[in-house]
Formats: structure tokens, C-alpha cells, sequence
């Protein structure tokens, strides 16, 4: 779970030098891997500790590239086992991909960089280097998307039909969809560490077609409505740990009273 003591809103330095990190992993799958409909074959997933982003296996032999969240390294993996690794501090992105091209098997395509639109600004993206940083903030980072992990895994238990959790380059979130019965009607539950609305992690639970905001029925706390930009209910960190219960047991609540409120909005626009 993550640790209490670090405060919520000084994890945005270690967040973008993960973001931009996650995007070399992206880079290596969409060069091993078959285009999907949805762009799945480059996101990842987080290692059962929850200290590593790791890429779908890229081959049969399960070569997988994985990301080492606290010490900020690139690792080739073989059937689970380390192979060789490169420490990005220091590095430059250029240089990273140099090392991943460098290092990959031999008779595979050479990795080019994976853009995204509207990727967020960084001096990453101008050439300057990943630095050092704060691993233990890195390493709550991890905790944040375990924590997300757990709820969506639960969510999956009631729910067979649910999409698997996994973390999304593009946005740099976790994210299931939910399907519902109804055509079109699907709700999108998901974990960010922090992004242009909020500079701390969050959940957020997202019906679809969005409802009217002025429609919106009333929801009681942790949590509350967002309408600038998306409409979802969403519960950040800080508000989730106002409440005096254990971390899981207070976003548990929370995320499964929201989607039961999203499914009943849907049912009501049918």
C-alpha cells in the first residue's frame, strides 16, 4: 500500500521521468508486436510486487522488456530472468533507444521511438537527460498502481467480461473498460498517478455515453464529480485518506459505489 507519510503532491518530478521511461517499453512492443484495434500491444503491465512495468511477451521464449520503477532501469528479461540492463540516469532518450537497439536479439527489427499526441512537455523531450531523482518516490509511484491494481482485480472477480488491468503509455494510466449489456454502453474505471487535473493520484470511474452534467445525482465522499474536460466521479488520494479505513478498504468502497452509481445512470439514459 502506498506509504502515508509522503504527501500526495510531490510525486510529479518521478511521475513524468516514469511517463517518458514507459514510452521506451511502448517502443519495443509495437516494434516486436501485431498492431491491435485498441493499441493494446504496447501497454504494460506492473510485476506482482509492483516495482516493475513490464511489456505482453514479445516473442515465444517470453522475452519481455520491463522497467525497474526505483531504480529507474531498463531490463531484458527471458522467461522471467534478467538478461541485461541499462540505469537511464544519465541517459538521454536518443541514448536510451541506442542501448535498447544495441542490446535486443539478434535478427529483430530495429526499435524506433513510439510518439504520442499531445505527449506532456518535458525536458525529456528536448534532449536533456533522466536524472537520479527520488527512487522512493518512484517507488510509491508503484505502490499507487499496485494499490489501483488490487481494486481493478477485485472489480474483474464480480465481473467476467471486464478488460484486464493494464497501464497505458499514451496517458500514463491503469484502465479497465466494463462492458455493459446495452450497445455502446460500456464504464471506464482507472488509476492515474497525476496529470494536468490533478497533481496526486486518483481514481476515476467513468460511465459511458457520458451523462448531462447537470444530471448528475449527488454522491457522497470520498470523492466527488469531475466535469472540466471529462465527466467521471473521481476520488483522490487526499480525499481517500481523510477516511479512517486502510487504504484498500477505503478506495475498494468508494471505486464499487461508483461504477453501482454508474451503472444505474446508464440503465436511466437507456
Amino acid at each position: 500500500m502506498p506509504d502515508p507519510t509522503i504527501p500526495t503532491r510531490t510525486l510529479a518530478a518521478e511521475r513524468l521521468q516514469l511517463h517518458y521511461a514507459s514510452r521506451l517499453l511502448a517502443s519495443g512492443a509495437q516494434t516486436f508486436l501485431p498492431q491491435a484495434d485498441d493499441d493494446g500491444q504496447s501497454n504494460l503491465g506492473l510485476d506482482a510486487q509492483g516495482t516493475r512495468f513490464t511489456t505482453h511477451p514479445l516473442d515465444s521464449a517470453e522475452r519481455r522488456l520491463e522497467l525497474d520503477l526505483r531504480e529507474l532501469r531498463l531490463v531484458w528479461t527471458l522467461g522471467g530472468v534478467d538478461q541485461t540492463a541499462h540505469a537511464l540516469p544519465g541517459s538521454t532518450m536518443a541514448e536510451a533507444y541506442a542501448w535498447l537497439n544495441a542490446s535486443r536479439p539478434a535478427d529483430t527489427p530495429e526499435i524506433t521511438e513510439r510518439a504520442f499526441p499531445d505527449f506532456p512537455a518535458h525536458p525529456l523531450g528536448s534532449g536533456a537527460p533522466f536524472v537520479a531523482g527520488d527512487p522512493e518516490r518512484r517507488a510509491q509511484l508503484g505502490r499507487y498502481f499496485a494499490l489501483g491494481q488490487v481494486v481493478m482485480d477485485r472489480l474483474a472477480a464480480e465481473d467476467a467480461g471486464m478488460s484486464p488491468p493494464r497501464i497505458w503509455p499514451h496517458h500514463f494510466d491503469m484502465g479497465v473498460l466494463i462492458p455493459l449489456p446495452t450497445a455502446g454502453q460500456s464504464i471506464g474505471v482507472g488509476l492515474s498517478p497525476g496529470d494536468g487535473f490533478y497533481d496526486e493520484p486518483y481514481f476515476y470511474i467513468s460511465a459511458y455515453p457520458a451523462p448531462q452534467v447537470e444530471a448528475l445525482p449527488l454522491w457522497a465522499s470520498p470523492g466527488h464529480w469531475h466535469t472540466d474536460g471529462f465527466v467521471s466521479l473521481v476520488v483522490t488520494a487526499t480525499e481517500w485518506q481523510a477516511v479512517p479505513e486502510a487504504a484498500d478498504a477505503a478506495t475498494w468502497r468508494a471505486v464499487s459505489n461508483a461504477v453501482t452509481m454508474s451503472r444505474s445512470i446508464l440503465v436511466q439514459t437507456d
